[in-house]
């Protein structure tokens, strides 16, 4: 039953912050979610999007924009990684950092780096490379 689920703790208040504070200026709102893949309508146009599974072990990081699609995330989600079935297998729900738009490709891209430097996921095969300033 649908109305039983329930992401059991959500992420720990250290971890919110510390995400919210890596999106800095660009963040638009606060961490959103968990919305259940597949399931739950994730009507956020640009932002970076964190996915876990069952366990609430953090296994993908990504980003998505778009102008016209108020719906990119969910759209990127499940058009484009549910097709690979080990992803399809693990993802189970997503948070998301809503980043004002428009944001630039290159803030997304840093903002994605730092977020996967953080959680470390399981899926993610290249992240962006991201240097500490002096």
């Amino acid at each position: 039953m649908a109305d039983e689920w329930r992401c059991d703790e959500g992420l720990r208040a250290a971890t919110v912050r510390a995400l919210e504070e890596l999106a800095g200026r660009s963040l638009d709102g606060s961490l959103a979610g968990p919305f259940r893949i597949g399931i739950d309508s994730i009507p956020i146009r640009c932002g970076v999007y964190i996915v876990y599974d069952t366990t609430e072990r953090c296994v993908y990081v990504g980003k998505a924009a778009s102008p016209v699609d108020a719906r990119r995330v969910e759209t990127r989600i499940l058009k484009e990684h549910l097709a690979n079935l080990q992803k399809r297998d693990a993802f189970d729900h997503a948070y998301v950092l809503p980043v004002r738009d428009p944001t630039s490709p290159d803030t997304l891209l840093k903002l994605e780096g730092w977020v996967s430097l953080h959680l470390r996921p399981r899926l993610t095969r290249r992240s962006p490379r991201v240097r500490r300033s002096a």
